[in-house]
């Protein structure tokens, strides 16, 4: 019973340990988009947000997620004490995840040229609308809105 008491607050312990850490992370990546939003303005912030989401189509179309059967392979493995499958699992893991990284890179890098043209592209543009709400507001109150525009349309 002691045993699984100490199981419990050890889970619980790198639980918390786990939740402060994403909270952390979570308030630091926000404060990072505000300063980078601040600093790019409207236009160079909405092109660094276009280029972010290329990558991130990137990758998820070369993500094999090796991670996942790694695990699940390099843990049985280790139970059932076979050190030399547990080792290939760990190299065939990282020769997958970095062959699959450098072909997504190697895209990226072939296709900027491509993309940057459809980026580029006239009459269109991105609109954004935000607002002030205080947090007592009434219906037909008056509130402050931004109006912003990424783009080169004649007209929104």
């Amino acid at each position: 019973m002691s045993n699984s008491k100490n199981s419990q607050k050890k889970l619980l312990k790198n639980a918390s340990w786990l939740f402060g850490g994403k909270s952390a992370s979570g308030i630091f990546t926000a404060i990072q988009t505000i300063i980078v939003a601040r600093m790019l303005g409207v236009s160079d912030y909405g092109l660094l947000t276009l280029v972010i989401a290329y990558i991130s189509v990137l990758n998820m179309f070369f993500d094999l997620k090796v991670w996942e059967t790694a695990t699940k392979y390099i843990g049985t493995y280790l139970e059932k004490g076979e050190p030399d499958k547990t080792r290939s699992m760990i190299k065939l893991s990282y020769t997958l995840d970095i062959g699959s990284g450098i072909a997504a890179f190697i895209i990226a890098v072939l296709s900027a040229k491509l993309i940057s043209t459809y980026i580029r592209v006239k009459n269109v543009a991105g609109v954004m609308i935000t607002a002030k709400l205080p947090p007592f507001a009434k219906p037909g109150q008056k509130i402050d809105v931004l109006l912003s525009s990424l783009g080169d349309a004649k007209s929104l």
